[in-house]
């Protein structure tokens, strides 16, 4: 980044994680202990993390984070879809930039409520692109999923994963009956605003 009031923002935060890294060295050193890790909770696309002062390639160049974690893509997604990382190029950017690094990359996988066949697809496409875990946010929000419980806790195999892809474009549609309302409470997730 050159000197631009972007960079000077992301600065401060770089500068954070610099310190927060030697604090926990510190830390280590002192207690015994394994060395603690540093994740960051990030968007999807290199735009919007410097927007938001997020220098994603600098932190992992100097090793200030040992997991990047891509929430979403504002760009890209509307609250009304959320559909995150489904093809192996909306993780290019993050991929590029802990390609060969001690840095792990996971991506978020939404929207919320998706049928296990789905889960499934986007997990292998994921990993055969190169991205080393999953992430899943706010996980009582996907109370209504059925048998999409049963894939997902099985997701985090990697290897079982890219071992069955000839069988998951092959999987039954999930059918079942959801629980929408009990009483006054809407359990479906809302957009906000």
């Amino acid at each position: 980044l050159e000197e631009t009031p972007v960079a000077q923002r992301a600065a401060f935060i770089t500068e954070f994680l610099r310190e927060l890294r030697q604090s926990l060295a510190l830390v280590t050193e002192r207690s015994g202990r394994k060395q603690l890790s540093i994740s960051a909770i990030v968007l999807g696309s290199e735009a919007e993390n410097l927007f938001n002062a997020l220098d994603l390639r600098h932190w992992v160049a100097q090793g200030l984070v040992d997991t990047i974690i891509a929430y979403s893509s504002f760009e890209r997604d509307t609250c009304s879809t959320w559909d995150t990382f489904t093809s192996a190029s909306d993780s290019a950017y993050l991929r590029d930039i802990t390609n060969g690094s001690a840095t792990k990359l996971a991506v978020g996988l939404l929207p919320r409520q998706q049928p296990a066949t789905t889960y499934l697809q986007r997990a292998r496409v994921n990993y055969e692109a190169g991205v080393d875990h999953l992430f899943f946010w706010d996980a009582d929000q996907r109370a209504e999923m059925g048998r999409s419980w049963q894939a997902i806790r099985r997701l985090g195999h990697r290897d079982d994963i890219l071992a069955r892809s000839g069988e998951i474009d092959s999987l039954p549609a999930e059918q079942g009956t959801f629980v929408r309302q009990v009483g006054q409470w809407d359990l479906r997730v809302q957009c906000p605003g």
